[in-house]
């Protein structure tokens, strides 16, 4: 007789959730108003790392948003922001693909911060693939709530975020530069790494508890991560596009 699996209760997954949602609208308004204030204290956290974006200070508002909003049954809105996300993060990662600018970058601030940063303004591919995925998440647990694919799908996004924001966090305490930015192309901020590890975290919270209908699943999540957080620092660390000349 197989043994029942223990899943995440509705209380404990809505309470992950909301932390995690909360701390990376607080986490994404100190970052907006240290870009508006010229406060560079609140877009590096020591001086030697590299600053937050606006962009990206931006899409974790949106994102700690809608994953509010997901708890909160705002599943409109929770869409609204997960569509904002995506478009802001696939509209930057096709900057570095197309090695083109849309001028997105700093259409809403001018960039005053150049450190580890190779284009003024603009997120790392990093921190971009993670939006395009939190986005993708939120956009699909507001429309397939219970569909085997939409769990999936949502599941395996929200390990990538996770595996991505720790990879990125751990290359800051080794020292491993390659690690952070994709190609030395723009380092992800820690704190931004941190944000969206926490994204990550809330959103498989909630996906795990969705998840209840297939319980199968749930043992195999640890496996899953640790595999692509490996997967991941490979890639990013072999990723096959040339580095930039020089930095300012």
């Amino acid at each position: 007789m197989t043994k029942p699996v223990r899943i995440l209760p509705t209380h404990l997954a809505h309470s992950v959730m909301l932390v995690t949602g909360g701390c990376a609208v607080v986490l994404g308004l100190l970052v907006l108003l240290g870009w508006h204030t010229h406060s560079v204290d609140l877009l590096q956290v020591v001086p030697i790392f590299a600053p937050m974006q606006y962009n990206t200070a931006l899409g974790l508002l949106l994102c700690g948003s809608g994953l509010l909003a997901l708890v909160g049954g705002w599943g409109r809105l929770a869409e609204l922001c997960g569509a904002l996300v995506l478009l802001l993060g696939g509209l930057t990662l096709s900057e570095y693909l197309g090695g083109i600018d849309l001028g997105i970058d700093q259409l809403f601030m001018q960039h005053f911060i150049a450190m580890a940063t190779a284009h003024p303004g603009r997120m790392s591919p990093n921190t971009a693939l993670c939006f395009m995925l939190l986005g993708t998440i939120l956009v699909v647990m507001r429309t397939s709530v219970q569909a085997v694919w939409a769990l999936l799908l949502t599941g395996l996004g929200s390990v990538v975020v996770v595996a991505l924001g720790l990879v990125a966090g751990f290359g800051y305490l080794v020292q491993v530069k390659d690690i952070p930015g994709w190609a030395a192309f723009t380092d992800t901020a820690v704190h931004a790494a941190v944000g969206c590890t926490l994204l990550g975290l809330g959103l498989m919270a909630g996906v795990w508890h969705r998840g209840k209908m297939h319980p199968t699943w749930a043992p195999r999540w640890g496996i899953v991560l640790v595999g692509l957080s490996i997967a991941t620092a490979t890639l990013e660390h072999g990723w096959p596009y040339p580095r930039p000349a020089a930095r300012p």
